[in-house]
């Protein structure tokens, strides 16, 4: 995962088999919590919409209307409950979107107008972040936009969420308020997402200690999970 909010109940769960095991596994365990805003996965990101812009695969742009397209980040949303209690979630998928920004301004000449925003909150939860992509739909046809460039910013291989939510009610939402709908396509085997992988593991494992991020060991400040608290050394 590329951030610890995603992997949180991995990690959790991994511990708590661990447990079971009392300390009896064979292998020395190393953790790489976040690589959000790593440059090979920056580098994928882009590549990847890049190829979208430019027409490929069918059902891209023509280089004349590319400035007029709208990137429309979408990342899964969480209760504002845990966003209220530290979590970094929210200022992480900015990161990506921010640092994927810029490398595109740099290799297209010009920074693409978009908006953030957040898909599938369900549940009883209370409130959720957002704002919610019918939200920003809305305003971009609103404002005059015609086509959207649907980007999965968290989603990095396809699954009900990308192939029912994003393809078919998302695309019918745009499509009812009178934009042309594109979506980059999830990395899934893409080769640019398996290198980005093979780097971050590589990069990892060449560091002294092979120890999580800085920020791993800074719990959210409202977090009362004892699960939480233990950490990989």
């Amino acid at each position: 995962y590329q951030r610890r909010v995603h992997g949180g109940s991995s990690i959790n769960e991994l511990r708590r088999a661990l447990d079971r095991l009392g300390g009896k596994f064979p292998a020395t365990l190393s953790l790489i919590d976040r690589w959000h805003k790593h440059p090979a996965f920056i580098h994928a990101m882009v590549d990847a919409i890049t190829e979208t812009l430019q027409g490929l695969p069918d059902g891209g742009l023509e280089a004349s209307k590319r400035r007029d397209a709208v990137l429309l980040f979408s990342a899964h949303s969480v209760p504002l409950a845990t966003v209220n209690k530290g979590d970094a979630y929210p200022q992480e998928v900015a990161a990506t979107v921010h640092a994927t920004l810029g490398v595109l301004e740099e290799e297209l000449g010009f920074r693409p107008p978009s908006y953030l925003c957040y898909q599938s909150q369900i549940g009883n939860k209370g409130r959720w972040l957002g704002p919610t992509v019918e939200d920003c739909l809305k305003r971009i046809a609103a404002n005059g936009g015609r086509t959207v460039v649907f980007v999965m910013p968290v989603f990095t291989t396809d699954h009900i969420e990308t192939l029912y939510e994003v393809d078919v009610e998302y695309q019918e939402e745009a499509h009812k308020l009178g934009l042309k709908y594109l979506r980059v396509p999830a990395f899934n085997s893409r080769k640019t997402f398996i290198d980005c992988l093979a780097t971050v593991v590589a990069d990892h494992l060449g560091t002294d200690g092979r120890q999580p991020s800085p920020e791993y060991a800074m719990h959210c400040p409202g977090c009362t999970a004892a699960h939480c608290r233990p950490s990989f050394g």
